[in-house]
């Protein structure tokens, strides 16, 4: 029996204000060439098939789409994840059931398995939705036991305990289990949802132990916790701190006693990178030519910063994401004492030099002191070469283009 995990699509989802749609579109179709080619027994989608709760329409058509052709070859298991609305992702799913689509989605899924038989073996998917600790504690509680913890390893643990109970009740050759979630030892980036956040920590691998494979999502750097636990990681690259990381999804093949794990590569729609430079380099040089279309993070090193430096790298480099200037001096904080010794002026310049490396010019602090001398009700510090200002408002013909 082979089986294809991958989670964390997030259809829908920008890069730095850069539509991915059309990436996601493309995954979908190599998603479906892969289960062909390697007649895959049933795909594990382990949450966040959507970015949003209330997904956009482009989103949903791409989801749409990829369940027709999925469907066709093989079966398909979802669960939801935390960017997941429960209740619309599940949606029509005792009807989808008939065509091999398994959505879990609810608190109720959790004994409700997908049972895969393909004559040789009998597996057992037992699919977690996302469980949020503070909503779902109570309703995994039963009378007359301790109270579960408001906690992912409490929640998760209140699971396992009821799947623990339906697995003695039904036999089967595999036992697999889908969580989204974030268990101990797992590496996080940019793109997620910390859910260790309000002292609800993470859970341990520990509760992992008893399944033959753990298919897990949330974190989007494919990352193995164990030889039978793997996150598959996100499809593409959501942040800059995922860069360096190789996309991928994760055939699991069970016909041994041991599970057997392949990764397959995701083609790489558009490559992320980071550069540093001058800006007359990064315009010039040939050596960044390759970068013309790859998503950026470019670091400048200019002092003071030049004049309209993203407008012209984006002449360069179409998908440039993040500009961020790297030279500016780190300054040393002025004591309280020390600020009140300075001029209104002089702070003034203080802060130009902090954001921009370079203290205004000559034009530039006329106009200071000329605004300084506006909010004090001061009327007439303009001379005939300045700005004419009427009801405290600056006369903007006068300021040079």
């Amino acid at each position: 029996m082979r089986l294809l995990h991958t989670s964390d699509w997030h259809l829908g989802r920008h890069f730095h204000g850069f539509d991915l749609i059309d990436a996601q579109r493309r995954f979908i179709e190599h998603l479906v060439e892969v289960v062909r080619a390697e007649r895959i027994d049933a795909v594990l989608v382990a949450g966040d098939i959507y970015d949003r709760a209330i997904p956009s329409l482009d989103a949903v058509e791409v989801f749409e789409h990829g369940l027709a052709e999925l469907s066709r070859l093989t079966q398909v298991v979802i669960s939801s994840g935390n960017h997941d609305s429960q209740r619309r992702l599940g949606f029509g799913g005792a009807l989808m059931e008939r065509a091999g689509v398994h959505f879990r989605t609810h608190l109720g899924d959790i004994t409700r398995p997908v049972l895969l038989d393909n004559g040789r073996m009998r597996s057992s998917i037992y699919a977690i939705p996302f469980l949020e600790p503070y909503t779902t504690a109570a309703h995994l509680g039963d009378d007359g036991v301790a109270p579960v913890r408001r906690t992912h390893e409490g929640v998760l643990a209140a699971a396992m305990a009821r799947i623990a109970e339906h697995r003695a009740l039904h036999s089967a050759d595999r036992a697999l289990v889908m969580s989204h979630a974030w268990f101990n030892g797992g590496e996080s980036s940019d793109s997620e949802i910390d859910l260790s956040m309000g002292g609800i920590g993470r859970a341990s691998t520990s509760l992992l132990e008893a399944f033959d494979y753990a298919a897990l999502g949330h974190l989007h750097k494919p990352q193995a916790l164990a030889d039978h636990v793997r996150y598959s990681g996100s499809p593409l690259h959501y942040s800059f701190s995922e860069l360096g990381s190789s996309k991928q999804s994760l055939i699991v093949d069970l016909s041994s006693a041991q599970p057997q794990i392949t990764a397959v590569p995701v083609p790489v729609d558009r490559e992320i990178h980071e550069l540093r430079d001058s800006l007359e380099a990064l315009l010039t040089a040939p050596v960044y030519e390759p970068y013309r279309h790859a998503f950026l993070r470019i670091h400048l090193t200019d002092l003071p910063v030049p004049e309209q430096a993203a407008n012209l790298l984006r002449q360069r480099f179409l998908y440039l994401a993040d500009l961020r200037v790297t030279a500016l001096p780190v300054g040393v904080g002025l004591e309280v004492e020390q600020l009140r010794t300075l001029s209104t002026l002089d702070i003034c310049n203080l802060f130009l030099g902090e954001v921009r490396g370079a203290q205004a010019d000559v034009w530039e602090q006329r106009r200071l002191e000329l605004a300084i001398a506006y909010g004090r009700g001061i009327t007439d510090a303009a001379t005939d070469d300045d700005a004419a200002c009427e009801d405290d408002d600056i006369d903007v013909a006068a300021v040079p283009e």
